[in-house]
């Protein structure tokens, strides 16, 4: 899948001129330009326009998939309480986690905000959610905020393709709402979509 290792610590100014090994500053801006175009600027994870592309892709040649999405629980906390450059690191830290999950059948992308979504190549729902597990295993280990520790959490919803909707859409809402069902049910957890989700008041 994806790559990103080479994106983690790419330096833009020092791509704009002459380099030592002689690229020059068009195909510089060329190199800078397309990782603008599908890379996220904050958290050099693949963006939400690679994730369409990637996953309107998958629809189309008819391949089993699972989507995960997750966010982290209670992050607008930590923007309000300790400010957004403490809530910028968090995204990043985040995303390096969850970037570093990455495999052949695996690819993590950031949406917006403290929203992500992740998409398993495979149609078999214990290899999805063996992933999803995984995700949650990465906020065992505190974060760093303001000079301090804190353990924070995080609420995942399961789709998978084609058996919880059948265009890009459908998949997307039945993620968001199994996400949200976990919400409503305690947060710091996992869920498949089932369709009596969207019938619960």
């Amino acid at each position: 899948m994806h790559d990103i290792t080479e994106h983690l610590h790419f330096d833009f100014s020092s791509h704009l001129s002459y380099n030592t090994i002689g690229i020059s500053p068009i195909s510089s801006l060329n190199k800078k330009l397309n990782f603008m175009a599908r890379y996220d600027a904050l958290t050099a994870l693949l963006n939400r326009r690679v994730f369409m592309e990637d996953l309107q892709y998958r629809i189309r040649e008819k391949e089993p998939f699972g989507l995960i999405m997750f966010d982290m629980d209670n992050f607008k906390r930590i923007n309000d309480v300790y400010g957004h450059n403490e809530g910028d690191a968090v995204l990043k830290e985040m995303a390096a986690r969850a970037g570093a999950l990455v495999d052949d059948i695996f690819e993590v992308y950031r949406l917006a905000g403290d929203e992500f979504v992740a998409i398993v190549q495979s149609g078999q729902a214990e290899v999805i959610d063996s992933y999803a597990m995984k995700i949650l295993d990465t906020f065992k280990i505190p974060y760093q905020i303001a000079g301090g520790e804190q353990y924070l959490a995080s609420s995942i919803g399961i789709a998978m393709y084609p058996k919880d909707g059948k265009n890009s859409t459908e998949v997307i809402a039945a993620a968001d709402h199994a996400m949200y069902e976990v919400k409503k049910n305690g947060k710091n957890s996992r869920a498949f979509y089932d369709a009596g989700m969207e019938k619960e008041p």
